[in-house]
């Protein structure tokens, strides 16, 4: 699921309608600053089982981990 930078307290409701469930944040890259800022605002808004991966989902498909979702250019999965 996508939760975009600014619309966490928007979208989250709807999309985890359960506050226990775990959830797994990610960014693109281990240097963007997104996943921490939508981990703070679940949290604030009573989200118990939120977690991030830091090394984002660039490294995950470095490592050629299975990846589900549309496919983008060049035939790359995300």
């Amino acid at each position: 699921m996508n939760l975009p930078p600014g619309k966490v307290a928007e979208i989250a409701p709807d999309l985890l309608p359960d506050k226990a469930v775990e959830i797994v944040l990610y960014c693109w890259d281990a240097g963007s600053s997104t996943s921490p800022q939508a981990a703070r605002e679940l949290a604030a808004m009573g989200y118990t089982n939120v977690q991030e991966y830091g090394e984002g989902k660039k490294a995950w498909i470095a490592a050629g981990l299975p990846v589900e979702g549309r496919r983008r250019r060049g035939g790359q999965r995300g």
